[in-house]
């Protein structure tokens, strides 16, 4: 990657964090936005916001079912897998799954307290049939060497998942930043395992030519990686949004390839 700079933390998003734990202080569970927004894997009304949804356009030819595909891909760990949702509760979301399909799941919540189904759950060790809201940045180290790794114990994710809509937009906008976590989540994501995420806006003209370096350098038959970017008009984050799908398949390099300082420079300097 090269030298990498640190980046200072967006001053907005820390002020939104900081808006949602007042708001919850103030126990007005109506004012909460993104970082509480329990979404669930398929649609069930008109007003869901479906992972399936959002991450259709990157399943493989033929396949429209997320679950199915998840299941199928990762159907020799049964009742052994391990999930992980980036950014949300996951409580819905993981519901929709097989019961018993997966061992344990989590939900890496950014402000810690989550309203799921009516309940309030706070902190490591609140479950709900196997699944635990964990409160966690998804930017900072300690969250993942401290309460996820607790919480994981020995164990590594088959599932890693994220989709924050408008909250991940408020990241730091450097795409080094980027790259940090997504480097984070395909560290712990155990072999054979499946990466859904969302793409922040900022890092969108960085993403197609690390994609494109990826299949040149013929990762294949060790990383899948499929990349589904949008162009639809600024502000609605629903429908602007780029997903991608990650698959570290045996044999997968065990640092994430990415693309070399002076590659992104020139990147960045073209958008400016």
């Amino acid at each position: 990657m090269g030298l990498e700079k640190k980046q200072p933390f967006n001053r907005e998003y820390r002020e939104v964090i900081k808006q949602h734990k007042d708001d919850f202080k103030e126990n007005s569970p109506g004012n909460y936005t993104y970082a509480l927004q329990d979404s669930p894997l398929r649609s069930v009304d008109d007003n869901a916001v479906a992972f399936e949804d959002s991450f259709r356009n990157v399943l493989p030819e033929g396949q429209k079912n997320l679950r199915d595909y998840i299941e199928q891909i990762l159907a020799q760990g049964k009742g052994k897998a391990i999930g992980v949702e980036f950014g949300g509760p996951g409580s819905k979301f993981f519901a929709g799954f097989s019961r018993g399909f997966f061992k344990k799941t989590a939900g890496i919540d950014i402000v810690g307290r989550s309203r799921v189904d009516g309940t309030f759950f706070r902190g490591l060790g609140e479950m709900l049939r196997g699944h635990a809201v964990i409160q966690g940045d998804i930017l900072v180290p300690r969250t993942y060497s401290v309460a996820l790794g607790t919480w994981l114990e020995d164990y590594k994710p088959d599932l890693i998942v994220e989709r924050m809509v408008g909250g991940f937009e408020l990241n730091p906008t450097h795409p080094t930043a980027v790259y940090k976590t997504f480097k984070r989540w395909y560290e712990l994501l155990n072999e054979g395992g499946i990466m859904l995420v969302q793409v922040p806006r900022n890092a969108r003209p960085f993403v197609q030519p690390w994609v494109d370096m990826l299949q040149k350098r013929d990762f294949s038959g060790l990383l899948e990686v499929v990349y589904h970017p949008t162009d639809t008009p600024d502000g609605d984050y629903l429908q602007d949004m780029s997903v991608l799908r990650l698959r570290k398949l045996p044999g997968a390099p065990s640092k994430l390839p990415m693309l070399d300082s002076q590659t992104i420079q020139d990147i960045s300097a073209d958008q400016e």
